[in-house]
């Protein structure tokens, strides 16, 4: 089982979404692999370079896209 969530642009300029989001799962008792994360193409116009960071640090937390 998995759980995916939708990031918004704004998300993503938060300083603090990777350590929310690991704030979250620890909270939720789950793995981090069973949380993915999406992005629409609108976030990848906003800061292509910001977005690829943070989902670097998600995938280094162990979250990543579904597989």
């Amino acid at each position: 089982m998995w759980l995916s969530v939708n990031l918004s642009p704004r998300q993503l300029r938060c300083a603090s979404l990777v350590a929310d989001v690991q704030a979250a799962i620890t909270k939720a008792g789950i793995e981090p692999h069973a949380l993915t994360s999406a992005v629409t193409e609108t976030v990848l116009s906003e800061d292509i370079s910001r977005v690829a960071v943070v989902l670097e640090e998600l995938r280094a937390l162990g979250c990543g896209p579904h597989q």
